[in-house]
């Protein structure tokens, strides 16, 4: 029907570092079609617009994370491997450190911007990492994760903010999605 929503993309600026330098960059961070519509065109049509938008932006990159083996046919590639690890867990709930100096807790909104600044920390000299503003959200990544993710923190014992991880449990398995800390020696 005329004026029925068919789908929608969404599109954000960054920043991303590569080596020392930061390239404005866009993203597609959100496409969808509405249910009925699938499979009709409609995806690919929207994908059309971004491209100019951020080129009129003067985004020099593109990114996306997205659905296998639907983006190529717009120019993208794979450029971050997937990287996993496997760990034997059995017992690891007797196991307990000597003596306890860090406590982990879940993240309050009032953490964030320690977190933001503990992220660009660890990440300042990693190209292919982007550049979280001030006001940037942890939220955002935990919203969009399905099952959607948990993010704790790990303070020491002056209640400093030590290190944070994002992470979601899928059937038996735990993805981390992000990891960053601050040495804990």
């Amino acid at each position: 029907r005329r004026g029925d929503e068919l789908g929608h993309v969404h599109v954000v600026k960054k920043r991303l570092r590569i080596d020392r330098a930061e390239i404005p960059t866009g993203g597609v961070v959100g496409l969808s079609t509405s249910p009925q519509n699938r499979l009709k065109g409609y995806g690919r049509r929207l994908m059309g617009a971004p491209h100019a938008f951020l080129a009129q932006q003067g985004c020099l990159i593109s990114l996306l994370n997205g659905i296998p083996n639907f983006y190529g046919r717009f120019g993208y590639a794979v450029v971050f491997p997937v990287c996993r690890l496997l760990l034997h867990t059995d017992g690891l709930s007797q196991a307990r450190p000597a003596r306890p100096v860090h406590q982990v807790r879940p993240v309050r909104k009032k953490d964030e911007p320690a977190l933001v600044r503990l992220y660009n920390r660890c990440n300042r000299n990693r190209t292919g990492t982007l550049i979280r503003p001030p006001d940037w959200r942890f939220i955002n990544l935990t919203r969009y994760s399905r099952p959607p993710g948990k993010l704790i923190l790990v303070e020491d014992h002056r209640h400093t903010i030590a290190g944070y991880a994002l992470y979601r449990y899928r059937e038996d398995r735990l993805f981390v999605q992000e990891l960053n800390a601050k040495s804990l020696q």
